[in-house]
């Protein structure tokens, strides 16, 4: 799997909630588990976090390691499109209400 990035993808996404990330947001962070979500491009980065934010979030990456900035097929660009939301999502959720 390690070497098909639409399989890795596509089971990296596979539990998460993507219709509604605050949801998953706000049962980890009741749990005091919360997690800031980084994909790959050109170079790591985590949506939805302001700068001012980085090092809380990389105390915290859970890294999508099936995003690239090469996209293999129309399947690999909407799982990658979908972790790029969902990450946005969660991540501006944990910001905003972090304990």
């Amino acid at each position: 799997m390690a070497d098909d990035p639409v399989a890795l993808l596509r089971s990296e996404l596979s539990n998460l909630n993507l219709t509604a990330p605050e949801i998953d947001a706000k049962r980890d962070i009741t749990k005091s588990h919360e997690v800031c979500y980084s994909v790959n491009s050109y170079t790591k980065y985590f949506p939805g976090v302001p700068d001012k934010y980085l090092k809380y979030c990389e105390e915290r990456e859970i890294n999508f390691k099936g995003t690239d900035d090469v996209v293999l097929n129309k399947t690999h660009w909407k799982l990658i499109t979908e972790a790029i939301k969902y990450a946005e999502e969660y991540n501006t959720y944990v910001i905003h209400h972090r304990k």
